[in-house]
């Protein structure tokens, strides 16, 4: 069979073997270059693409785990470990309960304890900066002048975020870290671990609250060496 005829134009007549070759190569050259650059084009669109879903996903992902979480909370009861064995006091309507803690474990107000016991006529807690919030956090710019409330209902112990600057974030039923939703109740549960601003706090039983403190005390010594 006869091999196709080159067509060759004047300006080709005119070259040697060697420049034709040359001119030949760089014309494939620079047409392989545009055809990886739009390639490269077109795979970085798609993976800024693939990116983003992988992105939204994640966030839509954390946002209902979390929601499952504070829903899995609400459904279980804090209780307390001697509700079953106290008397109920004459002329109260509810059984006496356990006195609670917050105690700061790092940060700024690492050492303090903040008791909370509930009673008739004591209910709700608040938190923030500023001295006319029951648990002061002075000396911390990053928590809000009232930032959040603790509040004894129903036998459960429950932490509201009141809209603050920063958030509050506490562990959740797994031990992972998540921000609570704005005016909205989070059940809190023995050992979990509350953050506002710079400091963090260990919800425990106030019998165990110096315990806690000197742990936190001697890891606090353990990391700064």
């Amino acid at each position: 069979v006869a091999a196709a005829p080159i067509s060759l134009t004047d300006e080709d007549r005119q070259m040697t073997v060697e420049q034709y070759l040359k001119a030949a190569a760089s014309e494939r050259a620079a047409a392989l270059k545009r055809h990886g650059e739009e390639l490269i084009e077109r795979y970085d669109a798609e993976f800024k693409r693939a990116r983003k879903v992988l992105r939204d996903a994640a966030v839509e992902a954390q946002a209902r785990s979390a929601d499952d979480s504070e829903r899995d909370d609400s459904e279980r009861d804090e209780v307390p470990r001697k509700t079953a064995t106290t008397s109920e006091p004459s002329g109260s309507s509810e059984p006496s309960v356990d006195a609670f803690a917050l105690v700061g474990i790092r940060g700024v107000h690492q050492g303090k304890i903040f008791k909370v016991e509930p009673a008739a006529d004591r209910k709700t807690w608040s938190i923030g900066r500023t001295a006319e919030n029951d648990f002061c956090l002075s000396g911390d710019d990053e928590v809000s002048s009232v930032h959040a409330k603790v509040s004894f209902d129903r036998k459960q112990f429950k932490l509201q975020d009141l809209g603050s600057t920063n958030g509050t974030f506490t562990t959740n039923g797994s031990g992972a870290s998540c921000k609570l939703k704005s005016r909205k109740n989070h059940v809190l549960k023995v050992d979990h671990l509350v953050s506002f601003g710079g400091s963090t706090f260990k919800w425990c039983y106030h019998s165990d609250a110096v315990e806690v403190t000197a742990q936190a005390a001697k890891m606090a010594s353990r990391t700064q060496k």
